[in-house]
């Protein structure tokens, strides 16, 4: 089809090309605006990743910590440490132990 302006002949196709390079445009500012998402996108994940590590060392650093603690509590309630312990506070063995018996039987009630 021929169009015809004052100035001059128009066909379809360049109509066409006017219209795609408004879709152009279009299309171009969509690619940079997907493009600037993605980057942001990409970055916010590597810092979760890195943020992520950090956290696996610190548990890491805080098991370690911890095991190094039991250790060290094992090792003040051995046998050998308690009974040092009892001769440096110059606690003695009782000689007779005698037991509290409960008089009766009876059980207090609501």
């Amino acid at each position: 089809m021929v169009y015809y302006s004052k100035m001059h002949r128009v066909t379809t196709i360049d109509l066409f090309f006017e219209r795609a390079d408004k879709y152009k445009i279009w299309l171009l500012i969509a690619c940079v605006v997907f493009g600037m998402a993605y980057f942001w996108q990409v970055n916010s994940v590597s810092n979760r990743g890195f943020k992520i590590r950090d956290l696996e060392k610190q548990i890491s650093l805080l098991k370690n910590s911890n095991q190094q603690l039991e250790l060290q509590a094992a090792s003040l309630q051995s046998l050998e440490n308690l009974n040092d312990k009892i001769k440096q506070l110059n606690m003695v063995v009782p000689e007779k132990v005698e037991y509290l018996r409960p008089v009766g039987s009876g059980v207090a009630l609501r």
